[in-house]
């Protein structure tokens, strides 16, 4: 039984299936409606790193194997260090609930959780809802695999709002500098309902140098955009760097 509930606890925090891999935190701009991004994040122990991506290119290898469609793992470059997110994409939460499972047998997915246990001191699981109408679609032409997301909670009361500055104001001023690859997010479940997640992709360190996509604007046009949108949140702001592992991905 105790190790049942470590494998119901276990199953989508460290073996997620993506339709999207490659652009499994920009997903919302290739769907025509809300659904939901499933991340789990995972806190590594440390020293436990290589345990960790051995384990997770054996569950790799065993889904393409088995002909699934693949998982998304992104490694946090800025940032935490030993965290990863695994990144799935679902229509509704009914669909989380009815997934096919590990593509292992009983006895070698016993094994395998008990395992990967060991080099674990930390894992959360979020719900997202998507927002595909906020989307800027990717350049298909590039190959990204590096995002940067950044993650701001909403004071109370004001989704509606933050959710309508976006709309209105952000995102039509990042689409006219000439940014592509944009989602936004906002948690469900397992956090802050506050709390939103955007994720740019980009394809190299250099797109992050300045002067940046809005530098088309004055300043002072800039400046009274951005803290129209800082005015609604709570100042609890972050922002990290994450890196695309096709090793253990599929």
């Amino acid at each position: 039984m105790k190790l049942m509930n470590r494998f119901r606890g276990l199953r989508v925090a460290v073996w997620t299936f993506v339709p999207a891999v490659l652009f499994g935190w920009n997903v919302a701009s290739a769907q025509d409606s809300p659904g939901l991004l499933q991340v789990a994040q995972v806190q590594v122990k440390m020293g436990r790193t290589q345990e960790f991506e051995d384990l997770q290119r054996q569950a790799a290898e065993a889904g393409r194997a088995a002909g699934r469609t693949g998982r998304g793992v992104w490694q946090e470059v800025r940032g935490g260090t030993g965290m990863y997110h695994i990144v799935e994409t679902h229509d509704s939460f009914s669909a989380i609930a009815n997934d096919d499972g590990p593509p292992m047998s009983p006895e070698d997915w016993a094994r395998w959780v008990s395992r990967i246990t060991q080099t674990i001191s930390s894992r959360k699981l979020l719900n997202l809802r998507t927002y595909p109408d906020l989307s800027i679609p990717d350049n298909e032409d590039e190959e990204n695999d590096m995002v940067v997301l950044r993650i701001r909670t909403v004071r109370p009361g004001m989704n509606n709002e933050y959710e309508e500055w976006i709309r209105e104001n952000l995102s039509p001023a990042l689409r006219e500098g000439g940014e592509d690859g944009v989602s936004w997010f906002r948690v469900v479940a397992g956090g802050n309902t506050n709390t939103w997640y955007s994720a740019t992709n980009h394809s190299d360190w250099s797109e992050l140098d300045p002067p940046g996509v809005l530098s088309y604007m004055s300043e002072r046009r800039r400046e009274s955009m951005l803290e129209e949108g800082a005015a609604m949140t709570t100042g609890d702001w972050s922002t990290v760097v994450l890196q695309y592992r096709a090793d253990l991905s599929y």
